[in-house]
């Protein structure tokens, strides 16, 4: 629903996690990244389609 990613408009997406070399960045760390992205288009996605066409 749309409740569920008001966070993604309100909040910057978070920096993707880089790890020092020889370590690896946790696996939740990413996943949370990936979902944050993911979330971020959806509402970019859902913003286009509700615009009118002549100021897309």
């Amino acid at each position: 629903s749309i409740e569920d990613k008001l966070n993604y408009l309100e909040q910057p997406i978070p920096p993707a996690s880089i790890a020092p070399a020889g370590q690896q960045v946790a696996p939740e760390i990413l996943a949370a990244h990936n979902a944050w992205i993911k979330g971020s288009k959806e509402i970019a996605g859902l913003m286009l389609m509700t615009m009118e066409p002549k100021i897309q």
